[in-house]
Parts: structure tokens; sequence; C-alpha cells
């Protein structure tokens, strides 16, 4: 009888251990979890203002671009630059610069709607995805950018800055809508011809 409490004794202390360790290696997955979410977050995110980087927008208009043109949706791409921002930086100095690049990114995320995509293109160029939007829609949002930058005062030192910015507009509207074919609806199509 001893022999038999003393392996049910080792058994649990057995069982107790490997508990523990569970325990230590599920905290140890959700670390990992959380670095892995900061980590893509990095990737695809413009370290200085926190909008998406170019990286990210050419990925996502290679998807959203083929997704609206099978369906025929309109979608539009602003792309905008922030004026004289050259001398911004030689006047004023790149921390300045730097303010003036985040201050506008703020003001430009408050005029656009959640689905549309707010991209550094590179220094002071900046990308707005627009899906579902039609170039007269896309004038509208272009004409809320432009109004929100100017009015955005930015405080540096001791003054305030306001800048503005010079936008352009492509759109598309595609004037058929084309549908995914099944493969089964393929397959009866070859073979009819």
């Amino acid at each position: 009888m001893t022999e038999l409490r003393l392996l049910i004794e080792e058994t649990n202390a057995q069982n107790e251990l490997l508990h523990e360790r569970n325990i230590e290696l599920m905290e140890i997955q959700e670390e990992l979890s959380r670095a892995n979410k900061k980590l893509e977050h990095m990737a695809v995110t413009d370290g200085l203002t926190g909008c998406f980087n170019r990286r990210y927008l050419l990925r996502q208009l290679e998807r959203e671009v083929t997704v609206s043109m099978e369906y025929g949706t309109p979608f539009s791409i602003i792309m905008f630059d922030i004026d004289l921002f050259k001398a911004i930086n030689d006047n004023h100095g790149h921390l300045v610069g730097d303010t003036v690049l985040k201050g506008t990114v703020e003001a430009v995320r408050e005029v656009l709607r959640a689905g549309d995509i707010l991209a550094r293109f590179g220094g002071e160029e900046f990308t707005v995805y627009l899906p579902h939007t039609t170039r007269e829609q896309a004038a509208l949002v272009a004409e809320r950018i432009k109004e929100a930058v100017q009015h955005n005062e930015m405080n540096v030192g001791d003054a305030g800055l306001t800048v503005s910015v010079t936008i352009s507009i492509e759109s598309y509207r595609s004037t058929t809508r084309r549908r995914p074919e099944s493969p089964r609806m393929s397959k009866v199509h070859r073979q009819a011809v």
C-alpha cells in the first residue's frame, strides 16, 4: 500500500509540475502573440506619422483594385503633398518638419471614412485610396482634405504654423460589370465553345 501511495504522490507531483509548465508555456505563447502583432503593425505603418506605409498601400491596392475591376465598382485615389515642405525643414528644422507631417496626417484622418486607406508614399507625399468612390465624391473628399489641412494650425515653438497641400485625383469606374465565373460555369462554357 505504501508503494502505491508513493506512486500516486509521485504522479501527482509530476502532474503539478506539468501543469505549472503548461501555464508558463501559455504565458510565453501569449507574449509571443503580442510581439508578433506588434511586429505586424510595425511592418505596415509609417513609424513617424502612424499612417500606413507605401508597401501596405501597394499590397492593398493590388487586391482592392482587382476586386473593384471585377465587380465594376468605382474607386478613387487621391495623392497629395505638402506645399513648400523643403522650405519648412530648411527654415524651421527637421523636428518642425516632423511635427508638420504628423499634424497633417491627423487633420486628414479626421475627414476620411473607416474603410479609406491613408498611406505615406514617401517624404511629404501621401496617398488616399477611396473604395466605392466616384470622381465627384473624391473631389469632395479632396476639398475636405485641403480645408482640414489649411485650418490645422500646428504649434511650433512660440508660433503657429499652417500648411497647404497640392492634390491630384484619379478615379476608375468600369462601364461593364463582370461577374466571376464559377468553375462549373467555366467548364460548361468551354464545352459549348
